[in-house]
């Protein structure tokens, strides 16, 4: 087995790993490999010259208490399943991982895809610093004649007010205005914000490609917000944060 860096014309096969490994999500892995894949982030297994599985390690900075952070942010870890059990993934990180450091990043992280994972990544020294919640749609708006509308670009500094307010004093990433840009890009036609009678953004949400739910939910009148932006509204729900935050020290 060996761990490489893939090349271009490795991605029809990176793809197809995406896709069997996330099934559902072929509109963001479109996404994904247009407008963030790099060669150079990436490292690969392979098998008799084979692609077996993948890691993706993006640069990410994050914040914690006003300091920032250089991350290395784990995406789209994913084996195909005549691989697994191997200890593929485990070699794929660690490699990673190490190249992160050498580059000087403060922090690894990821997202689990599930919670059966979090036993595998303790074992590569992974630990719960952030977590997420779920809200529920709710009827009642928070005032009356709130109202709900399509993101626009110019919502970009109250975006990130709203933002950085409800993750003040956690560890999160930093959205530079062109983060901000690529996300409405990434979520064309699904981003939405609830508006103040006197104007003013309260709460946005971020939701899936059929919009049954959001995948980030931030602000106040939340509920409401997916109320008005959820197809099936009585089991139309967000992620968002929990109300209490997890430790979290830095490496180091």
């Amino acid at each position: 087995m060996t761990i490489t860096k893939p090349s271009a014309s490795d991605r029809p096969r990176l793809e197809r790993i995406y896709n069997i490994c996330f099934p559902g999500e072929e509109e963001y892995c479109r996404f994904f490999f247009d407008k963030v894949w790099k060669p150079e982030n990436t490292l690969i297994a392979k098998e008799k010259g084979v692609i077996a599985a993948m890691g993706h390690f993006l640069d990410v900075p994050m914040e914690f208490d006003g300091s920032r952070l250089e991350g290395s942010y784990l995406y789209a870890a994913a084996t195909m399943p005549e691989y697994r059990g191997k200890g593929i993934m485990s070699r794929i990180i660690k490699e990673g991982n190490e190249a992160a450091a050498a580059e000087g990043k403060d922090i690894s992280l990821l997202i689990t895809e599930n919670d059966s994972l979090f036993d595998f990544y303790s074992r590569l020294s992974y630990k719960p610093v952030f977590g997420f919640s779920k809200v529920a749609c709710s009827p009642e708006p928070p005032f009356m004649m709130c109202r709900a509308r399509m993101l626009l670009k110019s919502d970009i500094p109250s975006l990130a007010f709203v933002y950085e307010s409800s993750a003040a004093g956690r560890l999160h990433d930093s959205r530079s205005e062109v983060r901000w840009e690529s996300i409405l890009e990434e979520y064309a036609g699904r981003a939405f914000g609830l508006e103040a009678p006197g104007g003013g953004l309260m709460a946005y949400c971020f939701m899936n490609e059929d919009c049954t739910y959001a995948q980030e939910v931030m602000g106040a009148g939340m509920g409401y917000l997916l109320y008005v932006c959820c197809m099936d509204e009585p089991k139309g729900f967000g992620f968002t944060l929990p109300e209490e935050g997890l430790s979290f020290k830095p490496i180091g």
